[in-house]
Formats: C-alpha cells, structure tokens, sequence
C-alpha cells in the first residue's frame, strides 16, 4: 500500500509479514501454482529492500497475524489517494479483520482523512485490487469481491475524480489483469477478459491512455507505478521469468 504524497509522490510504504498459514489456509483461485513459502519469503525481502534501499522510501512493515493468511495483501483493506483513505470492507468475510491493523497504522499520520466504509455503507464490499487510479480517474471492477454499493462508496470518499465501473469476468480482480505503466499507460493482459477490460476501458472514459500488452500470463502485467522526486518509476515482475512481457 502506498500513502501518496501528490498522486504518485509516494512517501511511504505500508507492507505487512507473511503468515505462516498463507500457503495452507489463504484464498486462492483454482488454477494457481501452491504457494512456495520459502520463495515467497524472499520475493517479500526484495520487495522491501526495493522501497526501502534503492528508492530510499519510508517503509512500514506491520506484524504478519497467522490467523489472517491473507495479511500480507495490504492492498485490499484501503484504498489510499492524495490525503484521503478509505478502509474498506473486503468481499471475502475472512479477510475483514486486515482492516483493525489497517485503519490502525493510518491513524498514525496526521494528514490523512479516514473513511471507513462499513460506517458509510454496511452493505458495501470492495477489495483495493479492484481500484486503479490512473491520476485522472479510478477505474473499479465489479467483481466477486466488490459490490455496485462498494463502487458508490468509492465515489463518495473520492469526489474530485470520476470513478467508471468495470465488469471483471473471469478474474479475481481489476488489477488481476492490467495495472498503471506510467501516466495514462495502462499494462495489460493478452486473454479474453483483459481483452474485454480494455474495450470497458476505452468505452466508458474520455481518457485516451495507451495499453501495453503484455504476451505472458495476465499477472505479469502486475506492476508498481510510482514517482520519486519527480521521477517516473516502475517496479515490474522479473523479465527472465516472463521474456515475453520484458520484449
């Protein structure tokens, strides 16, 4: 998760322990390799070492809690913009109590408006890997794990940027199969549902981005677009795992 300073200005960094119960107990979708706990560890170490050493960034790591496989996804429980946070209500009932640590950790800056969704809308579900901000509008997916009531929600707690609605089939998640490149770059999948994800996406905005089409499987699309002092940046799946997306 990251707490931004002016859009992509990020200043600091919220990640969390992996659970040892991750590879045994969290949700998972059916056609996913098992988890390699050890690989995981490491991937999770460099992930840190990235924020914290070559992009000299504030990096808080919160406990890993055993008794919620899932923690170490940050991404779901807020949705962090600007100065304005928005703790939300995960779809899945399992993965709700990411939010008390959360909402905790925020509470600690003191710039940040806090909106918590359930206090907004009881009914209201909606996972961060659902919500892409572009800098000029959020893209949301409606999905298994967010709701139409979770998307108004979003629209109240942002109210200076359009969110647009998109049908997510076949994937777990918006940011499943495409996430931001650059400023109006958009990386994507090759398969059927990011292909039906891009033609929502130059349907419904006004926007005109530029789609980079990844040929390896939809999540090797899934990066990390930030800027440091001014600077463009973007932390990307290894090209030797996927040569294809690195060409």
């Amino acid at each position: 998760m990251n707490v931004l300073g002016d859009n992509f200005a990020i200043k600091t960094v919220i990640m969390r322990g992996i659970a040892s119960t991750l590879a045994g107990d969290a949700l998972r979708m059916n056609d996913v390799e098992p988890v390699d706990m050890k690989k995981a560890m490491e991937q999770h170490e460099t992930y840190y070492k990235i924020f914290k050493n070559q992009l000299q960034l504030n990096v808080i790591v919160l406990d890993a809690d055993d008794s919620l496989p899932d923690c170490v996804f940050v991404e779901d429980p807020a949705v962090v913009i600007g100065q304005i946070a928005l703790v939300t209500t995960p779809g899945h009932p399992s993965r709700r109590k990411e939010c008390d640590a959360i909402l905790k950790t925020l509470q600690s800056f003191k710039d940040i408006d806090i909106k918590i969704m359930k206090h907004i809308d009881p009914a209201a579900n909606l996972d961060g890997g659902d919500v892409l901000f572009t800098g000029d509008e959020i893209f949301v997916g409606l999905s298994k794990r967010t709701n139409e009531a979770g998307i108004k929600v979003l629209e109240v707690a942002f109210p200076d940027f359009s969110v647009i609605s998109i049908s997510i089939q076949g994937s777990l998640h918006l940011k499943s199969v495409c996430t931001l490149g650059g400023r109006r770059k958009i990386l994507i999948g090759s398969d059927e549902t990011s292909t039906d994800v891009k033609t929502q996406i130059e349907k419904k905005s006004s926007v005109k981005y530029e789609f980079l089409e990844v040929k390896d499987i939809p999540c090797s699309a899934n990066s990390v677009y930030l800027e440091i002092d001014g600077k463009p940046t973007l932390i990307h799946p290894s090209t030797t795992k996927y040569p294809l997306t690195g060409q």
